[in-house]
Formats: structure tokens, C-alpha cells, sequence
């Protein structure tokens, strides 16, 4: 297959990896004309490099990747969706919510947005725990996500990058939004939320290092989601509680436990390190095959973005009680 992929930071280049790893598929990326390409490294040298959207639209793709700064997503889709190829957007699916309206209603389609923790196999085996009924209707979660963002890229400087400045779609609520994909996919739309999106700390950023939201879903389960940018050590975690047990997880030490109320042992599995992006692309080609895929759905991801959209008024609004 011919895949266009715009913008070759950090994870399009992790795309890009993959799908070389995967064989059968010309790659081309569209570059800004900023002196990226020297970066590069030689294990990208197949790829074709065009820095005119002319060039690169003539190419006759097959599908486009887009993982720009998150400011640019819908910018981006707008510059190819004349082609009516499939599209697979970064997270989230934009910099802000009032941008989703300009992208057209027939070409939503074609856009899937790249939440890859879906393909991750801890995802998907709470999935087949709450579809089974085994420990009951789930009841309420507990979703974590932190980590320090001086020391995230540490060939980067924080305070350059697009998810430390607001104008580039930046905060600990967009860039970490992961968790609320999880909750919608394991729990459906949210109905309510009540949020606290604030900067806390002295890290020079002009964007919220810490931010809850307190969700309620279509299903019933009342969901907290804690996302920050000031963890010592990263972490990715939760627990849900159902009525007759109760399920941890952690992405990070790749481990999932349940805790029956009654009658049975704890069951617990060491998950095994399945490369869930290799598993997200492999979903991208599906999609360009024959139009079936795991991914976010535009309404999906314009969903999160409603919900983030919310979360920010939420938090900067009179709502909250004052307590003398």
C-alpha cells in the first residue's frame, strides 16, 4: 500500500517503524520546511519525503496518517480529505472543540482517531471481563495517568513542545486523554461530568499539569480519571468495581488482578508485551481494505473532545461550592 504520513515527530516516526516492519507498504511523508529531515535517521531513508501538499496528494495514496501538533489535526484533514481515502488521526482528535464543525459530515467516514491503549491487551481483556458478566454490571472505575513532563522526552525541551503550550492543543487533558477513550470504550458516552482542569505547579508551561474529571456514563458507572504531568515515576493504573468483585490494572507493570467478593481465589495474569501499535496499524490497513476498524470514530473522538471541551468550562466556571 501507498500511506502518507504528515508529520514525522516522535510517533509518526513510531508509525512509520512499524509499518516498515510490516513490509508491502511505500511510505511518504509531507515535511514542513524547518530542517527536521538531518534528524532523521538512516532506518527512515526508504521513506520519499515531499515538502509541497500538491506533491504529496499526487502521490495516489491509499491512506494518510496525520501526526501533526494537535492544534493541526483538523487543519490537516482539511488540506486532504478531498481525496476520500481513509484518514488516522493522533490524538485527540483537536487542538479545540470548535474546529471538529469544519470538517465536512460525508468525509467523517473516512477519519478514525489513533487511541492506541483500544489495542493494548489489558483493553481489551477488562472489555471481555465487563461483556462476560462474570463479576456482575460494573459499578464505578478509578482511571490514573501521570507522568513527569520535563523527563518525558528527554531529547526534547518541555517547554517548546506542543503539549506544553496551549495554542499547539497542549494540557495534561488533551495530550493524556488516553483514559477518557478507555472509559468510553469500556463504559459508553458520558452523560454528566464535573471537572477540575488547573496548572498547580512551577513548570514552565502556559497549560493544566493536573486535571480531574468525575464522570457519569450511559451505562451507569460513575467513572474519576485523574491525568497529570507531575508524576515522579510514570504510571498508567485503575481499578473498577463491580457487583461481585472488583478488577485492577496497570500498563505499566503489564499486570491485571480480579478480587471476587465471594467463593472464588484472586485470579491474577501477567499480560504479555504485545505491541499494540504494530496491532493499530495492522487496524489502519484493515480500514484501508475494506473499511472495518477498531479505532475512534470521528463521532467517538468528537465525543472526548466534547467531553474535554466541558471539562475546561466546567472548571473555570462559579459551579463549584464554596466551603466557609
Amino acid at each position: 500500500m501507498k500511506i502518507g504520513i504528515i508529520g514525522l515527530g516522535s510517533i509518526g516516526r513510531r508509525h512509520a517503524s512499524v509499518l516498515m516492519e510490516l513490509g508491502g507498504n511505500e511510505l511518504f511523508a509531507l515535511r514542513s520546511k524547518k530542517g527536521q529531515l538531518k534528524s532523521l535517521e538512516e532506518k527512515y531513508s526508504s521513506i520519499k519525503e515531499l515538502y509541497e501538499l500538491k506533491d504529496f496528494l499526487a502521490e495516489d495514496l491509499d491512506g494518510i496518517i496525520i501526526s501533526t501538533p494537535t492544534s493541526l489535526h483538523v487543519p490537516n484533514i482539511l488540506d486532504v480529505i478531498s481525496k476520500r481515502i481513509p484518514l488516522l488521526v493522533e490524538k485527540p482528535l483537536a487542538g479545540f472543540f470548535d474546529q471538529i464543525s469544519e470538517v465536512p459530515v460525508l468525509a467523517r467516514p473516512l477519519i478514525r482517531t489513533a487511541y492506541c491503549l483500544r489495542f493494548h491487551v489489558i483493553s481489551q481483556r477488562i472489555k471481555e471481563w465487563i461483556s462476560n458478566g462474570e463479576l456482575g454490571r460494573p459499578l464505578k472505575a478509578n482511571l490514573v495517568v501521570g507522568q513527569y513532563l520535563p523527563t518525558w522526552h528527554e531529547y526534547a525541551d518541555y517547554r517548546k513542545e506542543y503539549y506544553s503550550r496551549s495554542e499547539l492543543g497542549g494540557g495534561a487533558l488533551k495530550t493524556l486523554s488516553h483514559e477518557l477513550d478507555l472509559a468510553l470504550f469500556w463504559f459508553g458516552d458520558f452523560k454528566k461530568l464535573a471537572a477540575s482542569v488547573r496548572k498547580v505547579s512551577n513548570l514552565e508551561i502556559d497549560v493544566d499539569d493536573n486535571s480531574f474529571v468525575l464522570g457519569e456514563h450511559s451505562s451507569g458507572v460513575v467513572s474519576n480519571i485523574s491525568m497529570d504531568f507531575l508524576a515522579s515515576k510514570t504510571k498508567r493504573n485503575g481499578t473498577i468495581v463491580f457487583e461481585k468483585g472488583e478488577l485492577s490494572y496497570d500498563f505499566v507493570k503489564k499486570q491485571l488482578e480480579i478480587y471476587p467478593y465471594e467463593g472464588k481465589q484472586t485470579i491474577s495474569e501477567k499480560i504479555e508485551d504485545k505491541d499494540f501499535y504494530r496491532e493499530q496499524m495492522l487496524d489502519f490497513i484493515q480500514f484501508i481494505k475494506d473499511g472495518t476498524s477498531q479505532n475512534s470514530t470521528f463521532e467517538q473522538a468528537s465525543h472526548i473532545m466534547n467531553v474535554i471541551d466541558n471539562a475546561e468550562k466546567f472548571s473555570s466556571s462559579d459551579r463549584w461550592i464554596k466551603v466557609n
